[in-house]
């Protein structure tokens, strides 16, 4: 049989090289078609590796465990959340029940919710640089990673057992927050690290 091109099928052409067919209409047609030769040949060459091959297969428990463990990484959607931080508490902005008088505030505290985790941030001179620390509520730290950055720097933490953590000084300027948590990445997008005076009103 041939293909509806006049051309021999597949088929036919392995039949011939395994032997199993003897058709002088199909080596006729060899003799005269440039790519039924050409297709003839590939097969041949195919065939010829396939019969040298002296490899082993693999276990056939050990295909199983392989075609199981794609599968498994296959049906496994992603499982990282990503949430941003919601600003809940900033010292600066909570006025005190007793004022002295007009004086340049220096540490800040401010707590940020994401979910079920609050993030406690002290932030506080050093010099002319920041030092940014603080503590994560309510959270499961074990490996966690925390980066402060901007476009000119770039800082990383890490958080200890009680999910303290505390970086390196670092310049002012504004910065954004990622913490990476097993399954979540929270993302705090503006910190601000600046001076910035405040004025207490003295009663009398």
């Amino acid at each position: 049989m041939t293909t509806s091109d006049n051309h021999i099928s597949i088929a036919e052409l392995t039949d011939l090289l395994e032997h199993q067919r003897d058709d002088d209409r199909v080596t006729s047609h060899l003799g005269q078609c440039a790519r039924c030769r050409e297709e003839h040949g590939r097969l041949a060459a195919t065939i010829e590796v396939m019969r040298s091959d002296t490899s082993k297969d693999a276990p056939r428990d050990l295909i199983a465990y392989a075609i199981n463990t794609f599968k498994t990484r296959a049906a496994q959607p992603s499982l990282l959340r990503r949430i941003i931080g919601v600003l809940s508490f900033d010292s600066r902005t909570t006025a005190p029940a007793f004022g002295l008088r007009s004086a340049q505030a220096t540490a800040q505290q401010l707590v940020y919710t994401a979910d079920d985790v609050d993030v406690d941030l002290r932030l506080a001179p050093e010099g002319e640089d920041w030092v940014v620390s603080g503590q994560l509520l309510g959270a499961d730290c074990t490996g966690g990673k925390i980066v402060v950055s901007n476009d000119q720097n770039d800082s990383s933490a890490e958080l200890n057992d009680s999910c303290e953590f505390k970086f390196s000084p670092v310049p002012a300027g504004l910065y954004r927050m990622t913490i990476r948590l097993s399954g979540k990445e929270i993302e705090i997008t503006e910190i601000q690290l600046r001076r910035v005076a405040r004025k207490f009103i003295t009663r009398k």
